[in-house]
């Protein structure tokens, strides 16, 4: 499986949403994402396609005036105890930030995830809601 990434507004928008359109306006992934998913020009997005191009899942991220990458989604079909797919998916985010100097990744995401404490992001809770802010301070990248 490949992870293609696409830059919204950079000429390959209709291949973006012809993959993740289907997602946008499932009731379902809306619920799990805990709003409605929306992009701005210059959004970053990964997309998880088999070899014969059919989507399985999505992230995506937007730098920062401060220096932080928000990872603003991330949705998987796959549905297993490792949650290998979301690993993958936000790797790819956290990779971007690195290598574009960020100092933090951070994601508004449910306060009983699994996969973002494995991945080292720390959580700041809430007293309300279903969701909480998670933070992954990045190492300065020496060059």
């Amino acid at each position: 499986m490949a992870i293609k990434e696409y830059i919204h507004g950079e000429g390959t928008d209709y291949q973006l949403w012809g993959n993740v359109g289907r997602y946008l306006v499932d009731l379902r992934v809306q619920e799990k994402m805990g709003n409605c998913i929306s992009s701005n020009v210059g959004d970053i997005w990964w997309v998880n396609l088999t070899t014969k191009s059919k989507t399985l899942g999505f992230s995506s991220a937007r730098m920062m005036k401060n220096g932080s990458l928000y990872l603003r989604y991330f949705y998987s079909e796959e549905e297993n105890s490792l949650g290998l797919s979301e690993v993958n998916l936000i790797n790819k985010a956290i990779n971007h930030a690195k290598a574009n100097g960020c100092k933090m990744v951070y994601t508004l995401w449910h306060k009983d995830s699994e996969v973002l404490p494995k991945l080292g992001f720390k959580s700041i809770p809430r007293d309300r809601g279903n969701f909480c802010r998670w933070e992954l301070k990045l190492e300065p990248q020496d060059d």
